[in-house]
């Protein structure tokens, strides 16, 4: 009977697998308003993330050396791909509803984003307070509220925190509050409507120079090592960058025609630019901390921009409706997820399991592909699964009880930029 039992289990394993695998990875897949293009973008830069975030050093891959540790040198920009998708896709939605609607709805864009980021965020949070609380039983001396208090506060990224990767989610934060403000600031009369309309641009490569130029100065000033390169103030350019993108794409897209009759070109221009300082990293010297990182944001824009303009044409069309674009459009839909989860739920334990390999007599090159793809494969598993739990209820009740585009033209009011009449 027993033997039985376990057969039919054996059985309906596959199924099981099957299923969940669909349940996780299912999501998002075939909604019409999802630009897969985007997602691969998004897939790129967590892909990059996780390459800076390995398991095993690349000195000890052996042969793959070489390999493990291009991925690691340049997986640090995968937060600033990052900041110019954020960039252009969040202050997209602020400058489609000024075209459509001639207003700006300040209250309604900050409550979305808030319900977008805020859940998994604290139950993040949530779940490293009791890890702490249980390490504090351990004996282990954490004081868990002083660790976790500039987490709550937003501001890991100047105040310190141990989990060092969500210092770009400060960034970010602040970015939504500035472009909040902004926008609300910027459509209060007719003239400043006027003005920022036409001189958005200026104001934005203006501010995009001015950060490289703090940058410069500070390097040369404080040095490589007492720079806090995840300070807002010194990363800012990249949302910028992303803002600028967004303007031209929805407010004036006659000015990046050129890009839809050659998207490749602009995509291989893109990363042209980008991957001197990829490979150079911003603490190499006062250039690659200054005018380097911007370059890297300005070939990260151009890459945005060629990625959506090949998407639209026949044969980006078809390279992005391939089985391989969709696999990786499905990273890409979890990568907030992924990101926020990587470190505790996949890093961690295979770092235990790496130490403990070292000593054995495997060759290190099995050892670090073995490894490498199993902490990609728990991390994306483990950022799908906490995805379908957090994030994507929350948007659902979000999606349902707020729209994402305004039944009504918004009217003047105390958080409601008024409306342009043209």
């Amino acid at each position: 009977m027993l033997l039985f039992a376990f057969f039919r289990a054996s059985r309906l394993m596959p199924s099981l697998a099957q299923r969940l695998v669909r349940w996780l990875f299912d999501a998002g897949a075939s909604s019409e308003r999802r630009s897969r293009a985007i997602d691969v973008l998004r897939a790129a830069a967590i892909l990059l993330v996780l390459g800076c975030h390995c398991v095993v050093r690349p000195d000890d891959a052996g042969a793959l050396s070489p390999l493990a540790g291009a991925w690691h040198r340049v997986g640090w920009t995968g937060v600033d791909l990052f900041f110019v998708l954020s960039g252009f896709l969040v202050s997209g939605l602020l400058f489609s509803e000024y075209r459509r609607t001639g207003a700006i709805d300040v209250r309604r864009f900050l409550v979305r984003r808030g319900l977008k980021i805020w859940p998994a965020y604290f139950a993040y949070l949530t779940f490293l307070a009791l890890w702490f609380t249980w390490q504090r039983w351990h004996g282990k001396p954490v004081d868990t509220l002083a660790a976790l208090q500039p987490n709550l506060l937003h501001l890991q990224n100047y105040l310190g925190t141990p989990r060092e990767h969500t210092w770009s989610l400060a960034v970010e934060e602040h970015f939504y509050l500035l472009l909040a403000l902004a926008g609300f600031v910027g459509l209060q009369s007719r003239w400043l409507r006027a003005q920022v309309r036409r001189h958005f641009p200026v104001v934005a490569i203006a501010g995009v120079l001015g950060l490289a130029a703090v940058r410069h100065g500070q390097f040369l000033a404080v040095g490589r090592e007492a720079m806090n390169l995840f300070s807002t103030h010194l990363r800012f350019d990249g949302l910028l960058l992303g803002t600028l993108l967004a303007y031209l794409h929805h407010l004036r897209p006659a000015m990046l025609a050129w890009s839809a009759a050659r998207p490749g070109t602009t995509l291989l221009a893109g990363v042209a630019l980008a991957l001197p300082t990829m490979i150079a990293t911003p603490d190499l010297n006062a250039w690659t901390a200054g005018a380097g990182l911007t370059i890297m944001y300005a070939g990260f824009a151009l890459g945005v921009l060629g990625t959506v303009q090949l998407e639209r044409s026949a044969s980006g069309a078809r390279i992005f409706q391939s089985p391989a674009a969709g696999a990786l459009a499905r990273v890409g839909f979890y990568s907030y997820g992924i990101y926020l989860w990587h470190i505790d739920l996949a890093q961690t334990p295979l770092k235990k399991i790496a130490a403990a390999l070292a000593t054995t007599a495997l060759p290190p090159e099995a050892v670090w592909t073995a490894l490498t793809l199993a902490y990609v494969a728990a991390a994306v598993a483990s950022g799908a699964l906490m995805s379908r739990l957090l994030e994507l209820p929350a948007l659902a009740w979000r999606d349902r009880y707020l729209t994402a585009e305004p039944r009504l033209r918004p009217e003047p009011a105390r958080l409601i930029a008024a409306p342009v009449r043209h």
